[in-house]
């Protein structure tokens, strides 16, 4: 849906919400608006908030709508799901909105589960530190599964956000995985980078700089081949994830000694 910006009158402040998507319930014709707003961070007036946006929106729209509220941030709280108004002789309302505290959230329960965003968030949900290195096997496996049913600029986005928050170290991450794991991720997490790195080569091309680029692209290249040799990979595969000849591959080895 497109994105809806409200004013707040008193504050004059102007606000926009996360995420609003139109769906229908499963099985039923009915038109229902999801709304969900990501939190990062403790706000005493966020449950106002969260019915103030709700009575917006069902004003404009005037459908069923469902609100959820993720909080991301790593303080454990017992954060409310409710707004009131009411008096002392009176309740006068009580809003309800869903919520997902992903601190709360133990990261085992979710690897099996084939979703992008649940991928993504598993760095922002409850684990120790002793965990981390289990944590990122799993994550890397999820790539795995996820990379056949979503495009690159979709799983470089994942790996993106899942790094804010637990950084990858890839020549040493990887070494938790199987041999023919290890090969699909580097080749995976090299796919998207070069995507990345094409879009900026066709930028680079338009300001004239082909020398730049060149340059760029060969580093990129030595770097995935050394990489990928202390792995303990074989040469079928470093030609095949750098889609270069034995023979090239072989001159930059030996140029770089």
């Amino acid at each position: 849906m497109s994105e809806e910006l409200f004013t707040d009158i008193i504050k004059g402040e102007e606000r926009r919400v996360d995420i609003l998507v139109k769906t229908k319930l499963k099985g039923k014709d009915v038109a229902i608006i999801v709304h969900t707003e990501t939190q990062a961070y403790y706000q005493k007036d966020f449950a106002e908030r969260m019915f103030i946006y709700f009575s917006r929106l069902y004003e404009k729209h005037r459908k069923a709508i469902i609100p959820i509220a993720v909080y991301s941030y790593d303080e454990r709280k017992n954060e409310p799901n409710t707004f009131q108004i009411s008096i002392p002789t009176l309740p006068i309302m009580q809003f309800e909105f869903l919520t997902l505290e992903l601190n709360k959230k133990n990261w085992r329960e979710y690897i099996k589960d084939e979703n992008p965003v649940t991928a993504a968030l598993l760095s922002k949900m409850n684990y120790t530190k002793t965990e981390q290195d289990e944590l990122k096997r799993e994550f890397f496996r999820m790539l795995i599964k996820l990379e056949t049913r979503y495009d690159k600029a979709r799983m470089a986005l994942v790996s993106g956000f899942f790094e804010c928050y637990l950084p990858i170290n890839l020549n040493e991450d990887v070494q938790l995985l199987e041999k023919e794991e290890r090969v699909k991720v580097v080749e995976l997490m090299n796919s998207w980078e070069r995507k990345g790195f094409e879009e900026g080569i066709e930028k680079g091309i338009e300001k004239g700089l082909e020398e730049g680029i060149q340059k760029g692209i060969e580093k990129e290249r030595k770097e995935m081949i050394f990489r990928l040799l202390d792995q303990g990979c074989d040469m079928k595969t470093i030609t095949t994830v750098t889609q270069l000849s034995e023979k090239e591959v072989k001159k930059i080895i030996l140029e770089n000694k």
